[in-house]
């Protein structure tokens, strides 16, 4: 099971369990205030008459009956159904950090075009879905002018070629960065810079990785740390 489904099965029940419990307090409280109220009409029953004592039995089961609705359709948040479960098991937050992290677009790293996204632009690109990215070609657009020196239409064209920040790839077709998917030799820096430079900086001096294996995992081991 996908571990986003497993933690919606868990945030249902959570919530279910949650409800019970509300619904079984609530229910009391609301007892509580219909007897109050039944003892105002019993106390009152030589001006109510015959229909004190009924009137008396309807406000305390109509209490108890409100207060078990109310807790039955009373919302529970998510974060509250798993920070129930966080405590109960001493979880230490972690189903809902975990439910936090499932519910965010997944950038990897700090993607390079959110630095070039003006404040509240690069926050809302952040916390966005890749598939709304579009909505943020024209600030992008507008900063490559500055960076690269293009007229506004070609700011959108090259714009666009990094916007979406969603990686196609055709598996019937060479897989060549940022066109169609990424092999682990294409050197996404070099990519962003000639774009964002219009040309005049085509590359970091870094290079592609010469380490790769030829299985799995293909890629090298960890980089030895330099001495100072």
């Amino acid at each position: 099971m996908a571990h986003g489904a497993g933690l919606g099965l868990t945030i249902t029940r959570l919530t279910r369990l949650i409800r019970q419990r509300r619904a079984l307090y609530y229910g009391v409280r609301g007892l509580v205030w219909g007897l109050c109220l039944a003892i105002i009409a019993v106390a009152l029953r030589a001006m109510i008459g015959p229909w004190a004592l009924p009137l008396a039995a309807g406000l305390g089961a109509g209490g108890a009956l409100l207060g078990i609705l109310y807790g039955l359709f009373l919302k529970v948040p998510p974060l509250d159904a798993l920070g129930l479960a966080d405590r109960a098991f001493d979880l230490k937050d972690r189903l809902a950090t975990a439910h936090d992290l499932l519910g965010r677009a997944d950038r990897g790293a700090l993607a390079s075009q959110s630095v070039f996204l003006p404040g509240d632009e690069k926050a809302a690109y952040q916390a966005g879905q890749p598939a709304d990215d579009a909505r943020f070609i024209p600030a992008f657009a507008h900063s490559l002018e500055h960076t690269g020196g293009y007229t506004p239409e070609e700011a959108k064209r090259a714009a666009g070629i990094l916007l979406p920040d969603i990686l196609p790839y055709d598996s019937s077709k060479p897989a060549s960065y940022p066109t169609n998917g990424r092999t682990l030799t294409d050197d996404a820096t070099d990519v962003f810079l000639s774009i964002l430079t219009n040309g005049r900086v085509t590359r970091d001096t870094v290079g592609p990785h010469t380490d790769l294996l030829a299985s799995f995992p293909y890629v090298g081991g960890p980089h030895k740390a330099r001495s100072a």
